[in-house]
Parts: structure tokens; C-alpha cells; sequence
């Protein structure tokens, strides 16, 4: 798929999470991560209204990429040339007794200005197999956990600051750890008029690479 093409092509720059309908009734349907999608304005006009269609990939919170696969690639090649005043760090803990995951969000704001935004953490899985109705075998950038919901958690990092956020992940004993993810990422209050909500800054880490102890792990 194209989307898993681009994770690989963009590794260790960009954290992607693939949020999925309700459509052919799929088991891993996550309901928060499509409410967090669907909180924003419709993006497709057709037939006199504006609807939500898939494929569509917004990059930062702006939804321009659209779904012209083809120029999926060059708008996060753009997306990247952007600088930001936030720099995001994921450390924790991962405790193979009771399946929990005790992480640390670290957000250092290396600016003038203060930053505020909601926080949102999520827990993803790749590899699931399941026959959608378009074909497709296995799924990657699955959302199991939307943290805290799909409202984020409101943060505000002072100029030349940094604060942590504590968060703590459950994970079932069906998932497959070695397949598990955390995004992190900082976004906007603010919409702006063409419906871009930005995000500031994100992070990834594999929770394999979360040991038994504290380590640090960070995207920049």
C-alpha cells in the first residue's frame, strides 16, 4: 500500500497512523481514533455537499495531500522542510508482568513564544491480518489505544522550557508486542481557514525498544 511505502521511505522522520472506517465491519475499528478524525470539517465537496472519502491523508493537520496518492510523497517532502520550535521525547517503561507501558512525554519548547496544543498518544499495531473489502490482507498503523480520547490533553510549554506528561497504556494480551508502536504528537487549538489543525511536533518508538527500565527515545 501506498501508505506503508512512505512510513518505510520516510523511517525515523515521519509517525503515521492509519485511522480506518467502520466499513466491512473491520475487528480492529477503533471508535475514538475515528472520532478524533472525524472532528475535523469534512474535506471532500461531491454532489452539492461535503463528505469524508478514503483514502485520504492529512500531514500535520492539513489536509491537502488529499487523496491523490501520486503526490502523497511530495507533500510530506515539503511537510519536513518546515522547521519547529518543539522538541519531543518518548521514555518509559515497559513492565511485561501486568502488559502496561509507564511512558514520559517530553516536550521541550526551544523558542520565543510559548506553545499550546492538545497531546495525544497512541498506541499502534502492524501486521494485522484481516480481508478488507478493497483487498487488502494486512494492515499496518493500526490504532488499539487513543490517549487520553480524542480530545488530547491540553499542555502549554513556555518559551525555553520543558515539561513531561505522564501516560499509561494497557495492552492486551492478543496484540503482538514486537508489532507495537507509540505516536506522540502535539497539535493546535486553533483551526485555521482552510481547516489545517497543526501539529507542532511528533514522536515514535517501538515499544520492543522500551525496555524493562528507563530509555530514551526521541524524533526531532
Amino acid at each position: 500500500m501506498v501508505l506503508d511505502n512512505l512510513a518505510d521511505q520516510y523511517a525515523g522522520q515521519v509517525a503515521v497512523v492509519s485511522i480506518y472506517t467502520n466499513g466491512g465491519s473491520p475487528p480492529f475499528y477503533n471508535s475514538t481514533a475515528y472520532q478524533k478524525i472525524t472532528s475535523y470539517p469534512p474535506p471532500y465537496w461531491w454532489n452539492g455537499t461535503w463528505h469524508f472519502a478514503t483514502p485520504w491523508l492529512w500531514v500535520d493537520g492539513d489536509k491537502r495531500p488529499a487523496y491523490l496518492t501520486s503526490t502523497w510523497s511530495t507533500h510530506i517532502a515539503q511537510r519536513l522542510q518546515v522547521s519547529s520550535d518543539l522538541n519531543m521525547h518518548i521514555f518509559g517503561e515497559l513492565n511485561p508482568s501486568t502488559n502496561s507501558l509507564e511512558l514520559q512525554i517530553g516536550l521541550t519548547n526551544t523558542g520565543l513564544t510559548a506553545i499550546s496544543g492538545k497531546l495525544h498518544c497512541v498506541l499502534i499495531e502492524n501486521g494485522i491480518q484481516w480481508s478488507a473489502p478493497n483487498g487488502q490482507q494486512i494492515h499496518n498503523h493500526v490504532p488499539r489505544v487513543w490517549w487520553p480520547d480524542q480530545n488530547g490533553m491540553s499542555i502549554t510549554i513556555s518559551p525555553e522550557y520543558r515539561k513531561t506528561a505522564a501516560v499509561s497504556l494497557n495492552l492486551h494480551s492478543f496484540w503482538k508486542v514486537d508489532s507495537l508502536s507509540v505516536v506522540a504528537y502535539l497539535q493546535s487549538n486553533t483551526m485555521q481557514p482552510d481547516s489545517t489543525i497543526e501539529i507542532f511536533q511528533g514522536a515514535s518508538v517501538t515499544v520492543t525498544d522500551i525496555p524493562t527500565g528507563i530509555a530514551d527515545h526521541r524524533i526531532e
